[in-house]
Parts: C-alpha cells; sequence; structure tokens
C-alpha cells in the first residue's frame, strides 16, 4: 500500500540556513519521508549507529534471549520426565518475546536498529500418527524499536507500530517436541513524528502500512499435556512501492520465546 502524504517536509528541511547545524535532522527526516511515502508501513529504524550505541543495545538484548534460551535448555531435562511421550495437537495460544531487528535499505546504504518484540499468536495443529504436523496460526505484536534524531528545538523520531502475521506451519515430533518450519502473510507499520518546539505549528505525526511475508523455523517443547514452550527465529520481508529510484527495501529479523497452553 502506496502512502501519499503532505509535503510538509520540503519546508522543514529548508526552515534553516545553517546548514551544518541542520545537516542530520535534515538527513533524518529526507530518508523517513521517502520511506514513508514510497511504502510503507512499519517500523524501520534508523541505522545501526556507526559509533557503538546501538551494538552495545542489540548486546544486552542478545544476552537477554540467550538467557532464554538457557533456562529452557537447563529445563529440558526435567520437562521430558514429566512431558506425555506423544506431540497432540489442537488448539493453543501463546504470549511470545524476543529480540527485534529491523533493517531499511536505500540507494546501498543499510541501516538497523534493534529493539524488544512482544506480542501473542493463536493456531491450530493438526499431529498424524506419523509424526508429521500441519498447523494454521495468526498473531499481533508490537515492537520497543525506536530511533531519534535531535537537533536543537527540532526532533523527529522513527517507531515500529504493530505487525500483523497469518500462516502455516509444518514440521515432525523430534524428541517429543516440534521442529517446523512457518511460512505467510505480514503487514507492518512504520510511524514518524516530527517536533519543533520553536514552531510548534509544524510538528506533526504520519505513518503507513506495508505487506510482506515472513518465513521461520523453531522448536516447540512440551512442557505438559497443556502447555508448552518454544524457541523461534523468523524472517519477514516488506514489499516496498519505490517509485524513488533508490532502491527501498524493508526487513526484520526476530528471535523469540515462546510460552504458550494447548486445548
Amino acid at each position: 500500500m502506496e502512502i501519499h502524504l503532505e509535503n510538509r517536509c520540503a519546508g522543514l528541511l529548508h526552515c534553516s540556513n545553517n546548514h551544518s547545524q541542520m545537516a542530520k535532522i535534515r538527513t533524518f527526516i529526507n530518508l523517513s519521508y521517502l520511506a514513508v511515502q514510497q511504502i510503507f508501513s512499519q517500523r524501520p529504524r534508523p541505522a545501526a549507529n556507526r559509533s557503538g550505541t546501538f551494538p552495545g543495545i542489540y548486546i544486552v538484548k542478545t544476552k537477554f534471549l540467550f538467557a532464554s534460551v538457557a533456562a529452557l535448555v537447563i529445563a529440558t531435562p526435567a520437562i521430558a520426565q514429566e512431558a506425555p511421550s506423544e506431540f497432540k495437537g489442537g488448539a493453543r495460544v501463546e504470549a511470545r518475546v524476543g529480540i527485534d531487528d529491523v533493517v531499511l535499505k536505500a540507494a546501498g546504504d543499510s541501516e538497523s536498529k534493534v529493539g524488544f518484540a512482544y506480542g501473542g499468536e493463536v493456531g491450530y495443529d493438526y499431529a498424524t500418527k506419523s509424526g508429521f504436523v500441519i498447523g494454521a496460526y495468526a498473531g499481533i505484536e508490537g515492537a520497543t524499536t525506536k530511533d531519534c534524531a535531535v537537533t536543537g528545538t527540532q526532533s523527529a523520531c522513527i517507531k515500529a507500530g504493530r505487525n500483523i502475521t497469518a500462516g502455516v506451519r509444518a514440521g515432525g515430533v523430534v524428541a517429543g517436541g516440534l521442529l517446523y518450519a512457518k511460512g505467510g502473510y505480514s503487514n507492518g507499520r512504520l510511524n514518524l513524528t516530527y517536533k519543533n518546539t520553536a514552531a510548534p505549528a509544524t510538528n506533526f505525526s504520519d505513518g503507513g502500512n506495508a505487506d510482506g511475508w515472513h518465513l521461520g523455523a523453531g522448536y516447540e517443547f512440551t512442557i505438559s499435556e497443556h502447555t508448552y514452550a518454544k524457541l523461534e527465529y523468523v524472517y519477514t520481508h516488506y514489499s516496498v512501492d519505490d517509485t524513488s529510484g533508490l532502491d527501498f527495501r524493508l526487513q526484520r529479523h526476530q528471535g523469540v520465546v515462546g510460552f504458550g497452553y494447548r486445548f
């Protein structure tokens, strides 16, 4: 879906003759506006700060995911003793949280930002006697992924909005759990906010949605007859109606931990 916005950007970008002072805010808003106008949906994140700011955040969030993985691995022996010997399908509902890494590419450059993703998923799985499992799911999630540029009285922020997914998954029973691959439709949102405390009349907020597809894989640990935990990786590619000639690409990588209840 292509979003058409008012051309407020031009006025904002030329509101100052001090080019050195306005360089950062100008570049930030230009890229943001092109992205939202060309496309858009979701929440890109301005690029990984080459000074090392984002890498530091990435390390903290990576440690969070590794800690969650470690907790599941340590719990596996106990789970194996209490879990049913057979994987059972049926309706399920789950909560999920993890690392969200959104990448915006344009004109040969790539920018990335890392945040936390959180949300839920519902689904239904059918398990055959041979151990093959196939199912469908739908989910919605939000994220803390955000980046801002501030210069003097002006600030501009890009923030990830909600992300909706629907698809199918299939796999096989391994060690009492489900090893699976998944794929389907995604629809994400990007929100852009600009504020100028010296000229409040120029403040604005805009956003847009983008359709796309996702692929992923994971392993679901059976905890008890009705409960489970899982580790999952998902890659998402959003479609961009790019008329700018800058070769816009919006992608997303997620590593999540999920806990669910099967009815």
